[in-house]
């Protein structure tokens, strides 16, 4: 019985069973699960990325998207990229840290995915960290409404749907850098006043 166990033990996870695990233990839907388990070296992507202690959902959620869209687009498949579990764990702590935002994230990881650069090292070599200073957020979006006092009023008429295109002034003028939360949340003020 010993040697039974020891064998079974020595034995690689079965895809059902792996399955069972990332819906139970990890939290994932039936689906994404069904995903990952459908190719072997993309499982064991998504393992080793989670075992590096990144939030199994979000891991999950890359991979299954962008990670996956340019592994298509590419051509190449996960044995042969540039991307290691490691690229994705940086990429999502550093989303997680509010160091940039989810446009810019997207960026990061085209940008690792073609030199196979850490995604810390993209973000600093390529001036990407996202604008949180409440100031500096303030000072831009008094700039774009003093630009457009038109939509201003509008919005003051009761269409704040016209509130879209200032937050997008705000992240035209930042390049996509602003902390779109806080450019959000500013506006509000601004716009009560």
């Amino acid at each position: 019985e010993e040697e039974i166990e020891r064998v079974r033990q020595s034995l690689p996870e079965l895809p059902l069973a792996k399955r069972k695990r990332y819906i139970h233990e990890l939290g994932l839907d039936a689906y994404d699960a069904g995903v990952l388990i459908q190719d072997p070296a993309w499982a064991d992507f998504f393992d080793r990325t989670v075992s590096l202690g990144t939030d199994p959902k979000l891991a999950c959620n890359w991979m299954n998207g962008d990670f996956a869209r340019l592994l298509n687009e590419s051509g190449q498949t996960v044995q042969d990229t540039k991307i290691q579990p490691e690229h994705l764990r940086d990429l999502i702590a550093l989303l997680q840290a509010g160091t940039i935002n989810g446009r810019q994230a997207k960026d990061v990881l085209e940008l690792a995915f073609r030199d196979g650069r850490m995604p810390g090292d993209i973000v600093e070599q390529e001036g990407m960290k996202q604008i949180t200073d409440d100031s500096a957020i303030r000072g831009l979006v008094q700039r774009v409404l003093e630009a457009n006092p038109d939509v201003v009023e509008r919005y003051k008429q009761g269409k704040t749907s016209v509130k879209g295109f200032l937050v997008g002034q705000v992240m035209k003028e930042t390049k996509g850098k602003a902390n779109p939360g806080l450019v959000n949340q500013i506006l509000d003020e601004e716009l009560s006043r």
